[in-house]
């Protein structure tokens, strides 16, 4: 009679540590996440590194989340390759905020 008395500690010891992890585990996901959207604003380069991180550490946390976030990371995937795709000559006044382009200077307004 002391096996089942013994292997019902045992289960309920696992069980506890299990609950435990998973604790652990979603204040993990949400920190990551934070990090992540608390820098889109005012650090763009550092929110895209800590979304991508948090893409590829938990894909599959809250769909809501990592829709998210993979928006973000896409959208700037495609902003950085339209400002690689535009010669830099095509610039003026290039500042650490932003740039203005010469052909909209160009423009006449009706």
């Amino acid at each position: 009679m002391r096996f089942p008395t013994i292997g019902l500690g045992l289960i309920l010891f696992l069980t506890v540590v299990s609950a435990f992890g998973q604790e652990e585990d979603v204040e993990a996901k949400h920190a990551a996440y934070y990090r992540c959207i608390d820098n889109i604003e005012v650090a763009p380069y550092e929110a895209y590194a800590r979304c991508s991180e948090y893409l590829k550490k938990y894909p599959n946390d809250d769909p809501r989340l990592v829709e998210f976030a993979g928006m973000f990371v896409k959208a700037f995937d495609n902003i950085s390759a339209y400002i690689r795709s535009v010669p830099r000559e095509s610039f003026t006044d290039v500042t650490s905020e932003g740039a203005v382009y010469l052909p909209e200077l160009q423009k006449t307004l009706p």
